[in-house]
Parts: structure tokens; C-alpha cells; sequence
């Protein structure tokens, strides 16, 4: 099993976003296919945040086709979304002791990995650099 990122939500979902076509071919193949992949629900928003902003997009979605994409990846019968467990501040502890957390906008990033750290995940599918800052994540890019 293996987590999807914001960046690649966003750019199968936003017609005329940069790398459209491999996003949107990466993302139909997951939810064709039989292998569970997941998100967490912090991507879910960050999705929400993201498609909807102007000043990110230069066309971006309203939150109701926002909305609608959502609810056509829930119905996928693959996807699995992720909760935190009652380890989440441990393992929190633990990633901060293992990868320098500076703070910022990167903790966004943490809340990810932790969760996924959390649920035995051990892979992404994200254009995010970020994510390679975390020894026990597999880092793949479906935009190339």
C-alpha cells in the first residue's frame, strides 16, 4: 500500500495544471486497480485548500468540483484513508528525533509521514522534495 500526495491530487483534478495528463493517468489507474492505496485526511484538506486558491491557480476549482472530485475518490473501493492511533505522539517523538523539524510549513509534511509512519506505510507518491527528509518513506514521482 502507498500514500498520495497533495501535489498529485491537484494537478490530476485542475484541467491545465502542470503535469495534468500523468496525474490524472497515475490517479485513474490507482482507483481501477486492486492494490490499496490511501490518503490521510490532512491531505484531503490540504486538497480543499490548494485547488481552491487563487493565488496558487491561475483557473482554480470551486470548492463544490472540489468537493465532487473528493467524493469520486472515496468511492473508490481501494482507497483506504488513514487515522491517527493512539501511538500518534510517540511516533511524533520519534520522527522529531530522527529528522530535524525546523518548524514552519514543513510540519504539515510531519503530520503526513507520521500518520503514514503510524499505519506501516512506507511509501509516497508525491513531486514533494520534502518527503525524502524521512529515512523510512519510499519517495516516488508520478509526474515525471
Amino acid at each position: 500500500m502507498f500514500a498520495v500526495d497533495t501535489n498529485v491530487l491537484v494537478a490530476a483534478a485542475v484541467r491545465g495544471a502542470p503535469h495534468h495528463t500523468p496525474a490524472l493517468k497515475a490517479l485513474e489507474g490507482w482507483r481501477a486497480g486492486a492494490e490499496p492505496w490511501c490518503l490521510t485526511w490532512s491531505i484531503v484538506y490540504e486538497f480543499l485548500r490548494t485547488s481552491t486558491h487563487r493565488a496558487l491557480l491561475p483557473h482554480p476549482m470551486t470548492f463544490p468540483q472540489a468537493l465532487a472530485f473528493l467524493e469520486g475518490l472515496l468511492a473508490s473501493p481501494s482507497l483506504v484513508i488513514l487515522r491517527h492511533t493512539d501511538r500518534h505522539l510517540a511516533v511524533l517523538k520519534q520522527v522529531a528525533g530522527e529528522v530535524a523539524v525546523a518548524g514552519g510549513r514543513f510540519v504539515h509534511d510531519v503530520h503526513i509521514a507520521v500518520v503514514l509512519r503510524e499505519n506501516g506505510i512506507q511509501e509516497i507518491q508525491s513531486a514533494d522534495v520534502d518527503f525524502h527528509r524521512f529515512p523510512f518513506l519510499r519517495v516516488v514521482n508520478p509526474l515525471r
